[in-house]
């Protein structure tokens, strides 16, 4: 499974969306609007702002593929115990 079958899957499993509003998202080629909090950051850097989770929440554990790059300057990947958060979990950091 890639990270964004996961993604897609965890976001239908937990409620957030059902199967149809997933798969017209996947067809138009959008984000499902759950990541982790590393790719909320990533996505507000590129408006010029940073999130945080909203106090209380907790996010939907999973494991993720995440690449690191070895010898020789290869990639390798690996799964790693990850956290995804909804667009209603998190918050602009404003201080």
């Amino acid at each position: 499974m890639t990270n964004r079958q996961i993604i897609a899957k965890a976001a239908i499993d937990h409620g957030l969306y059902t199967d149809m509003q997933v798969v017209e998202m996947l067809d138009n080629n959008e984000d499902i609007p759950l990541h982790t909090l590393q790719g909320w950051n990533l996505i507000g850097s590129k408006k010029g702002v940073k999130y945080r989770i909203r106090e209380g929440e907790y996010g939907i554990k999973c494991k993720l593929w995440k690449k690191r790059v070895v010898k020789n300057s290869s990639l390798e990947f690996y799964l790693t115990t990850s956290y995804l958060f909804s667009d209603k979990q998190i918050e602009l950091v404003t201080d």
